[in-house]
């Protein structure tokens, strides 16, 4: 047991130097997942301290018994501002540490002591909140289940992840998954059969975190997740802004559902600046972003799909009684000039043609 306990202490330390110190354009989520592999260093570590010693005084003991209360929003919020690139983390996004707070200003105020009783001469650290089911245990067993799913549901939301990266997060979730299983199977069943089964099942979760911090070195590594940022074909576009790859393709893929869905092309006084708000992102990335995706300013694409309005109302019979300058106004020119330059050099004819030649 105090072999896998350090093994997992210097694992999760020696990749957490790794991403800090490899990665040269780190953001959230590198340094949300460094602190989270800190946190699960440090875990073990006191648990060995305490295993192998006895020489964690009381304090080390309740921190170590609060840190369980991290792995649900350590994996929510890595996998969102991973997922979503949502670059900066707010301060609401502190209410997620309550509970580890509240835990441990609880146990110092009761003075409770985390030791288990001796067995076969040895000390046996067990998580103290789930004595006599107090609410600490319960919100445990309910809340991490909740993180689990709402991380898979924004991993499922951001549908323009890159596909490997997707696996990645995947992965994680279903290992966080799988710790959560091995605590319940620790901190629950043994309560109901005897001490002896609660060592054997309290160290299945520390088993668990040093195949965590394995799959996330060997996943991390294949993923390029602790590799120094090498622009790939593409990146280059971005590099003066530093925005990267996926979050090009994340804003492209958003750019092109608000479109779709929303058509503010329609309105003829759109501008950079307004499409930028209504995206939630700066104009300097949307406008690299169109420039990188399509080849084309944003002028030129907003007239592109107001000529694709057009067309799509040519080739229907609800706008047979509308002119061709009426179907142009509809579709957000507010002009015939701008609306006939526009239409004859994305189609290479003129509307009129266009309309002869589709007309039934």
């Amino acid at each position: 047991m105090t072999t896998i306990l350090i093994i997992t202490t210097i694992q999760a330390w020696f990749f957490l130097t790794l991403i800090i110190s490899t990665k040269k354009l780190k953001q959230s989520f590198d340094y949300l997942l460094a602190t989270w592999l800190f946190v699960i260093g440090l875990h073990t570590l006191i648990y060995y301290l305490m295993y192998s010693s006895n020489t964690i005084n009381v304090y080390g003991a309740i921190i170590n018994a609060a840190i369980p209360f991290l792995q649900g929003p350590f994996l929510f919020l890595y996998v969102r501002t991973k997922s979503l690139y949502k670059i900066r983390l707010s301060l609401i996004d502190a209410v997620h540490f309550i509970p580890f707070f509240a835990f441990i200003i609880f146990q110092i105020i009761n003075s409770q002591v985390l030791f288990g009783k001796p067995s076969n001469d040895q000390h046996h650290i067990f998580i103290g909140f789930f004595q006599d089911f107090n609410p600490f245990g319960i919100f445990f067993l309910l809340s991490l289940p909740i993180y689990i799913g709402l991380s898979y549901w924004v991993s499922i939301k951001a549908r323009s992840l890159n596909p490997d990266k997707s696996i990645w997060i995947k992965m994680l979730i279903l290992f966080v998954g799988g710790i959560w299983i091995s605590s319940v199977l620790s901190l629950l069943v043994p309560n109901l059969i005897n001490h002896t089964l609660q060592v054997g099942f309290n160290s299945l979760i520390f088993i668990s975190l040093t195949g965590f911090v394995y799959f996330i070195s060997y996943f991390g590594i294949k993923q390029n997740i602790f590799s120094t940022d090498i622009p790939k074909i593409g990146a280059i576009k971005y590099s003066k802004s530093k925005i990267l790859d996926d979050e090009a393709e994340l804003i492209w893929s958003n750019l092109n559902q608000h479109l779709k869905t929303k058509k503010p092309y329609l309105d003829p006084n759109i501008n950079l600046n307004q499409l930028s708000s209504q995206m939630g992102v700066t104009t300097h990335k949307l406008s690299q972003v169109i420039n990188a995706k399509s080849n084309l300013s944003f002028n030129e694409l907003i007239n592109k799909q107001r000529v694709d309005e057009v067309k799509n109302m040519i080739n229907s019979n609800e706008y047979k009684n509308l002119s061709l300058l009426g179907m142009a106004l509809e579709a957000g020119f507010n002009s015939k000039a701008t609306f006939n330059r526009a239409f004859k050099k994305i189609e290479n004819c003129t509307p009129s043609e266009y309309m002869k030649q589709h007309s039934s």
